[in-house]
């Protein structure tokens, strides 16, 4: 839950950045895994404010952790993948934007969507880019997004994200440079932050 303003977009976005090799992978280490959630911590949870989920260490040992890192092997950014097996239109695992108690379950909304019972669902979460590298914010996205949807496009029926509409205009804007056609529904109620509502954004590979 957001307990302040919403981010500001705009302070992620790139202006004139010099040359910067990036490398994406997924983390294996253990010294690169903490290094990713003590940033993530600070940029989510200090930063925008957001409450720190309850099973958020329960979520983090189920998830792979992917990593953007420079030339020097800093890491300057990544995001989280999260699986789920849908079996009779029910999940195994709860994914970290989903909420049980209310109709925000991506289960529900494929229901509007899609006949099938039995799919494999996956969803992208955590996103942050370190401060120092916010220049070479949409690079770094595309980067870590490009590697996810290779990663997913044969492991997956769907792949899902919830964000605010200014957010998911940014993220289609990344998505369409590399191609990839992603789908935000501005019709099913999704949870509400503060005063502003968010939506469930997917992409379908098959």
């Amino acid at each position: 839950m957001i307990t302040n303003t919403k981010p500001n977009i705009d302070s992620h976005l790139e202006s004139n950045p010099q040359k910067l090799d990036i490398f994406v992978y997924q983390a294996e280490d253990a010294n690169l895994i903490k290094k990713f959630k003590d940033m993530r911590n600070d940029y989510l949870f200090r930063d925008l404010l957001i409450d720190i989920p309850k099973n958020l260490d329960f979520l983090d040992s189920k998830a792979e952790m992917i990593v953007a890192t420079d030339q020097y092997k800093n890491l300057i950014g990544g995001c989280r993948i999260l699986k789920s097996t849908m079996i009779n239109g029910v999940s195994d695992l709860i994914l970290s934007q989903e909420n049980p108690a209310t109709d925000s379950l991506y289960t529900k909304f494929l229901a509007t969507i899609d006949a099938r019972k039995n799919l494999q669902l996956s969803e992208l979460s955590n996103l942050f880019i370190v401060t120092n590298y916010r220049h070479y914010s949409k690079e770094i996205m595309r980067q870590l997004f490009t590697y996810s949807v290779e990663k997913l496009q044969n492991e997956a029926n769907y792949c899902f994200w919830v964000t605010e509409s200014i957010r998911s205009r940014l993220y289609r804007i990344v998505f369409s440079k590399i191609n990839i056609n992603i789908h935000t529904s501005y019709d099913y109620d999704w949870k509400i932050f503060d005063n502003y509502k968010t939506y469930v954004n997917y992409v379908k590979f098959f």
